[in-house]
């Protein structure tokens, strides 16, 4: 059931902001982990980025 919602509410975005913005989204999802793990204190090791 909550994958429905989730395709439901992608695809309800993809609709509203256009597809360009979608994907610019979808591409900036590992800066946006990698930030949140800086701020809660964690760390990035070299075989997480490469």
């Amino acid at each position: 059931m909550e994958i429905l919602c989730r395709f439901s509410i992608w695809n309800l975005s993809v609709r509203t902001v256009g597809a360009s913005i979608a994907n610019l989204t979808v591409n900036l999802i590992p800066v946006y982990t990698a930030m949140i793990t800086l701020l809660m204190g964690g760390v990035i090791t070299d075989a997480q980025i490469g």
